[in-house]
């Protein structure tokens, strides 16, 4: 590669990312960590993030040294996104493993009271939405992916016109391990995936899908349903690059 192509490559790739944020980093460490914990900085925070409200707390449940949570770093970077947002009201938890990521433009708001669990090793895409009203778990080594949208419920109430009925709008959410939704998939309250799902691009899921979906299944649609059963997907970094790289060779004519 042409020395200039590679220099010019290195300066696009250093510069053109969310960068580490000092301030923000220390603020928010100071801010909703035990004094003790905040001092090794196990939240890192990039780019411009919105810090707003942050008058509840976050617990770390790995037991590792160097716990990292990053918040507005450029994962995949398929998305051109604003600033995201964190906000964690009083009273709320954000409980988090080791090896969590935010990513660029990921907007994340925890209620009053509320809890919102994200196990190790998982990821919120570019761009991505979490509203948690009362409390939604993600496990471990999933993703939600650029641009979907998870909450636990509905913004306004319903009534019904004959009985007077107000019907609830907070359901619980519960997403497996090893679970990869697909972008632009609209999470619902009482939404319930086992392990080792795979959602389609632009799906919506409305109900608890653990009783009718096995694990190492691909649902899709709106609303989302069964499509395939025996897949899963491919987390061997090794193995993926080699199958990305065989992608991308050129033929020789």
């Amino acid at each position: 590669m042409n020395p200039f192509v590679k220099l010019f490559s290195y300066l696009e790739a250093k510069f053109g990312r969310p960068r580490l944020s000092i301030w923000r980093t220390l603020y928010a460490n100071l801010r909703l960590l035990p004094f003790k914990q905040a001092l090794h900085f196990p939240v890192r925070i990039y780019g411009r993030v919105m810090l707003t409200n942050l008058n509840g707390r976050i617990e770390i449940t790995a037991h590792a040294k160097n716990v990292r949570l990053d918040i507005g770093r450029n994962i995949a970077g398929y998305v051109n996104t604003a600033p995201g947002r964190l906000y964690i009201a009083d009273g709320a938890t954000l409980r988090v493993g080791n090896e969590v990521k935010f990513s660029q433009g990921s907007n994340v708001c925890i209620c009053k009271g509320a809890c919102l669990e994200v196990g190790e090793y998982s990821t919120l895409g570019d761009n991505a939405k979490i509203i948690c009203y009362r409390h939604i778990k993600i496990g471990k080594h999933s993703g939600l992916t650029w641009e979907t949208q998870t909450t636990d419920f509905n913004s306004h109430f319903i009534e019904d016109c004959n009985t007077n009925q107000i019907y609830p709008i907070v359901k619980e959410v519960a997403i497996g391990d090893y679970c990869w939704i697909g972008n632009r998939t609209t999470v619902m309250p009482g939404t319930k995936l086992p392990d080792r799902v795979i959602v389609t691009s632009n799906s919506l899921l409305n109900k608890d899908y653990t009783s009718s979906i096995p694990s190492y299944s691909l649902i899709g649609g709106i609303p989302a349903k069964l499509l395939r059963t025996n897949v899963r997907r491919i987390y061997e970094l090794d193995r993926e690059r080699d199958l990305l790289n065989s992608l991308c060779q050129v033929q020789e004519p």
